[in-house]
């Protein structure tokens, strides 16, 4: 004779309190690391938007700031270069401020030159929130007693930009292009 099975009748257990702490334990696990996951993702959006101002403003700083440290006339050359001072930063600025007063002083003086610097275009390369990288396009007219006739020049430059006491500064200016008429 076959013997018919039937299924058990499953009897509902009740929970033990071994799996209610398992399940408060993964609970909490899971709303510690959404928070952790909500605090990186705020810090990276906030990191973001510092870096995109950083840009913004560096680089209307590095446009205004080269244009008046290439800015300079023999009658005001001494004025010119503390106000170089004033727009630079760290090694830069004593390096620059130095070598104005011993070398670019006197031939402007001698000359009687005078030179207008025009930034015509710049852009960030790279930037952090307190460094930012800018190439700066230069239109530089000057003249002088020997060439009395104004010559315009053009040149680029990577100027570093450190952002120093809330203000953006010249903390490294190398030519990448030699001046071209």
């Amino acid at each position: 004779m076959t013997r018919l099975r039937l299924p058990r009748p499953r009897i509902a257990l009740p929970v033990s309190r071994r799996g209610r702490v398992v399940a408060a334990l993964l609970l909490a696990a899971l709303t510690v690391a959404a928070a952790a996951t909500a605090v990186v993702l705020v810090l990276a959006a906030r990191r973001a938007e510092a870096i995109t101002d950083a840009r913004f403003d560096a680089v209307a700083q590095a446009r205004q700031r080269v244009a008046r440290i290439l800015t300079y006339s023999a009658d005001t050359i001494d004025d010119d270069i503390e106000r170089a001072r004033e727009y630079t930063a760290g090694a830069f600025a004593e390096y620059y401020v130095p070598f104005a007063r011993r070398a670019i002083a006197p031939a402007v003086r001698k000359e009687g030159t005078s030179s207008v610097a025009v930034v015509s275009r710049a852009a960030a390369v790279s930037a952090t929130p307190d460094t930012v990288v800018v190439v700066v396009f230069i239109d530089q007219r000057t003249a002088g007693k020997t060439a009395p006739q104004p010559r315009t020049t053009s040149s680029t430059a990577r100027v570093t930009m450190t952002k120093v006491a809330g203000q953006w500064l010249i903390s490294e200016l190398t030519p990448t292009s030699a001046g071209a008429p």
